[in-house]
């Protein structure tokens, strides 16, 4: 475990009371920024930024999701010197990641998978506002953030543009959907079941079709057929897909993502 920031030690005990233990995660991501915390309460997630429209952004993406039935969590808010964080009650269980890694059998993978695209077929359903009206609701705009942060100016000006011209398209395939469910971004319970999407940087205004293809490849890393997970999010949606624009879709954003992570600050 890496040593925590001092700042971010003092934002927490200003954020709970009480607090017993503070932790970083064994997957601290590129940008290093979340820490699990316990008090008397129990445990909880929070995650630092200093960038103030993206956690409002997140805060009420949340709600939205949370009021049309697609798990995630309940995001509370604010600033401490500067500052930013989001903080919500840790959800019980373990990453998708971390139950492949301990030997999850290929048929409960799937059925995660399964769960997944259902709630990714209510996606379809939200309304774009309120949160295409916020500041940072562009999946271009929260890479750009991101990117930035982890990789540095020069990737960021680089990567952020293709994203826009991706995530450009037809009115009916733009929606508020969770661009990046990957494993690490899916929680599932102690006896393997679908509990919760998390990271709501994710949650943004862009096209369907991008969503899906970053859901798709690591589908397809996992050692699944594309078409088979095609098929239910047809049956799901009742809308067709694009076979070949989201396995293209895919691709590009399996190497987007590759260069970016072997090109981390850090890891």
């Amino acid at each position: 475990m890496g040593k925590i920031p001092d700042f971010q030690r003092k934002a927490v005990y200003s954020i709970y009371h009480n607090v017993t233990h503070i932790e970083a995660p064994a997957i601290t991501g590129m940008q290093n920024n979340v820490l699990f915390v316990e008090n008397a309460d129990g445990w909880h997630v929070v995650k630092f930024t200093d960038n103030w429209q993206l956690v409002q952004k997140n805060r009420l993406a949340s709600t939205v999701y949370a009021d049309y039935g697609i798990p995630c969590p309940r995001l509370r808010v604010g600033e401490v010197d500067g500052v930013c964080y989001e903080t919500y009650r840790i959800i019980p269980g373990i990453t998708l990641f971390e139950a492949v890694g301990r030997g999850m059998a290929p048929e409960r993978i799937r059925a995660v998978y399964s769960d997944v695209i259902k709630y990714f077929a209510r996606m379809d359903n939200v309304p774009l506002n309120p949160v295409a009206k916020c500041a940072a609701a562009s999946a271009h705009q929260v890479a750009l953030y991101n990117i930035r942060t982890a990789n540095g100016a020069l990737a960021a000006a680089l990567v952020a543009p293709l994203v826009y011209v991706l995530n450009r398209g037809a009115a009916q395939d733009m929606g508020i959907y969770h661009f990046d469910i990957t494993p690490k971004n899916i929680i599932v319970s102690p006896d393997g079941r679908f509990e919760s999407f998390v990271d709501m940087d994710s949650v943004v205004l862009c096209n369907r079709n991008f969503a899906l293809g970053g859901l798709a490849i690591k589908y397809r890393r996992l050692g699944f057929d594309l078409n088979e997970l095609y098929d239910m999010c047809e049956a799901a949606s009742g809308r067709a897909v694009n076979r070949t624009l989201v396995s293209a879709m895919a691709e590009l954003n399996n190497v987007g993502k590759y260069i970016l992570w072997r090109s981390a600050k850090t890891k």
